[in-house]
């Protein structure tokens, strides 16, 4: 008699993603890409609240300068734990403050 197959839970498939990824290297590489676009899109906010009004955009500005703290120490923890080094996380620190 056979079992019947049950699907992979979706929680168990989304964990294990990260953790395979890990695993290979490539994720502390998928996380500067992401953040890398998200820098990209702040930049977009900021010179839209320029365009409105100087008063808005120092404001959006502020706001999102505020938020890069703790991006860049989000992106650092990554790439360390994948294994980077910490030669190479400083390095996309840096990479992380020039991008806006």
């Amino acid at each position: 008699m056979m079992r019947e197959q049950r699907p992979i839970p979706v929680y168990l498939s989304l964990v294990t993603l990260p953790v395979l990824l890990l695993a290979l290297g490539v994720l502390g590489y998928l996380a500067f890409l992401g953040l890398f676009v998200h820098s990209f899109f702040d930049g977009v906010s900021i010179a839209s609240g320029f365009a409105v009004s100087h008063a808005l955009g120092l404001l959006v500005f502020s706001a999102v300068l505020l938020h890069k703290v703790p991006e860049g120490f989000t992106i650092a923890s990554i790439m360390l734990a994948a294994g980077a080094g910490r030669a190479r996380a400083g390095v996309r620190l840096g990479a992380k403050a020039l991008e806006v």
